[in-house]
């Protein structure tokens, strides 16, 4: 069983909503990607042993947030971040190969203007920290 698993769940997940689905990227969008985009990445994980070789269940943390450049974030950035949160947050039933997602929630919110200092140019990012709990399949009862 794998940890890519839960990672793979997440962007097909995304993936397949038609609002923001074309642009959802694992930790980076390539180049030549537009101006409006979704990035997932992890940020923190735990697993919860009760033997040196089971685990009783893994805790992931992913950002999820759409970036959008310029100075004015309503038309995308703001909508695309509303619709990460209404498609994550306390989702049980997104499938995961080898897991059963027993939490899902956003533990913190990402608004965030970034300025590039050489061009000035403005990126703003929107969406959260989603925590996910899962039990592997083999210790769920």
């Amino acid at each position: 069983m794998s940890l890519d698993a839960l990672d793979a769940a997440v962007l097909a997940h995304l993936r397949a909503d038609p609002v923001i689905g074309a642009n959802v990227w694992w930790a980076v969008a390539p180049p030549g990607v537009d101006d409006a985009f979704v990035i997932v990445d992890q940020l923190a994980h735990e697993a919860d042993p009760v033997m040196p070789a089971s685990t009783v269940f893994e805790r992931v943390t992913y950002l999820v947030k759409a970036v959008v450049a310029g100075p004015d974030p309503s038309t995308w950035g703001i909508p695309a971040g509303e619709r990460i949160h209404e498609l994550l947050e306390a989702r049980l039933d997104i499938p995961v190969a080898g897991y059963v997602i027993r939490n899902l929630r956003r533990t913190h919110r990402v608004r965030i203007t970034e300025i590039d200092e050489g061009t000035d140019a403005r990126w703003q990012h929107y969406g959260g920290h989603y925590e996910i709990t899962a039990a592997p399949v083999e210790v769920v009862p």
